[in-house]
């Protein structure tokens, strides 16, 4: 079935046309699929060929979003955390696990395995606010 899709470039802002799913993935040189899984919503971008990233809609008046990919990604896993000192019971309040590191020195991927186990590490109890 024909139903006009629209390809917008997160890299330039180009808007193509195409007639169809199928037709913009055999333009753009996606995998099958990949357009439908934006236009569904399962899926931000498509594409990321030569640093190309591609959002899809069949609705002309529709605005891509202004973060995807890794800057998404980043944003959604920046949330505000809670280090409580085991020893003190001092609660410090920090706008993400990065900036907790740069503070206390405990290491991201060591707040989240903490967080997602409910357990200590180096000295602090790990929450996200």
């Amino acid at each position: 079935m024909d139903i006009t899709v629209y390809a917008h470039s997160m890299k330039t802002g180009e808007v193509r046309i195409f007639r169809n799913n199928f037709d913009a993935e055999q333009e753009l040189g996606l995998y099958d699929g990949a357009v439908s899984g934006v236009v569904s919503g399962g899926r931000t971008t498509a594409g990321l060929r030569g640093g190309e990233a591609w959002w899809f809609t069949q609705d002309s008046k529709a605005k891509p979003p202004t973060e995807f990919g890794n800057r998404l990604v980043a944003k959604a896993r920046s949330k505000a955390i809670i280090a409580t000192n085991k020893k003190t019971g001092i609660e410090i309040y920090f706008e993400s696990a990065k900036a907790a590191y740069q503070e206390i020195g405990v290491h991201r991927s060591t707040i989240s395995t903490a967080i997602k186990k409910n357990k200590p590490a180096s000295g602090y109890f790990f929450r996200f606010v």
